[in-house]
């Protein structure tokens, strides 16, 4: 059952989290609440996340409306559209996983990617290639 331990053995493990670890433990724990039909948790936890939002970048209004689309089916209650929200919040964590996968693939060449962009040694100005997933990298 739910008790305070939890709640004190969650933030320890969550407080040093980079914001993309923190992302997809979020979106596992959003799948994880969705699954058990505890829709009331599932939701602060998609609220939470369209809060962190950051709209400098338009790829955050796609976002948005994902996010905005998930609440629409959770708030439904009808458990025959969990699935559909469950597949949805999975792509997304994988494709959060990729981009993580890329960013520390160029944070170790002194470069880094945020929502997209290159910047620093070897950034998208300087050359771009395709790897063998279909991706790009610079």
């Amino acid at each position: 059952m739910y008790s305070k331990r939890y709640d004190h053995d969650h933030t320890n493990n969550t407080k040093n989290m980079s914001g993309t670890a923190l992302l997809i433990f979020s979106l596992d724990t959003a799948v994880q609440y969705i699954g058990n039909k505890d829709v009331s948790r599932a939701k602060g936890i998609i609220v939470n996340i369209m809060v962190a939002l950051n709209f400098n970048y338009s790829i955050s209004y796609q976002l948005l409306a994902l996010y905005e689309y998930i609440l629409g089916i959770i708030n439904a209650a009808d458990v025959s559209r969990y699935d559909e929200a469950i597949n949805i919040l999975t792509r997304l964590r994988a494709a959060w996983q990729y981009a993580d996968r890329i960013n520390d693939h160029q944070a170790r060449r002194g470069a880094m990617l945020i929502a997209g962009l290159t910047y620093g040694c070897g950034g998208l100005d300087t050359y771009a290639a395709q790897d063998e997933t279909g991706g790009f990298f610079a």
